[in-house]
C-alpha cells in the first residue's frame, strides 16, 4: 500500500531533469517577482513612522517621566526626613 502512494507523489521519486527545470522556472518566477517588489520595499524602508503616533513610544516616555518624578519625590522626602530628625 505504501509503494503505490510513493509512485503517485512525483516529489518522492528520484530527481530528474524535469525536477531541475521546474525548480529553475520557479526560481525565475521568484526573481521576477522580487524585481517588481524591490521599488515597493524601498518605499517602505524610507517611510519612518511619526514618533508622536507611536503608542508604545508614548507609554515609554510616560513611564520615564513617572520614574523621574518618583526619584525627585524620594530625594525631597529624604531631605525633609533629615530635617525633621535634626
Amino acid at each position: 500500500m505504501s509503494g503505490s502512494s510513493e509512485k503517485t507523489n512525483p516529489d518522492l521519486g528520484p530527481l530528474t531533469i524535469g525536477h531541475g527545470r521546474r525548480l529553475f522556472d520557479q526560481s525565475k518566477a521568484i526573481s521576477a517577482q522580487l524585481k517588481e517588489l524591490t521599488p515597493l520595499l524601498g518605499l517602505l524602508e524610507q517611510a519612518t513612522p511619526d514618533a508622536d503616533q507611536d503608542p508604545i513610544l508614548q507609554i515609554m516616555r510616560f513611564l520615564e517621566a513617572l520614574a523621574d518624578h518618583s526619584q525627585h519625590q524620594a530625594a525631597l522626602l529624604q531631605d525633609i526626613d533629615g530635617k525633621l530628625e535634626y
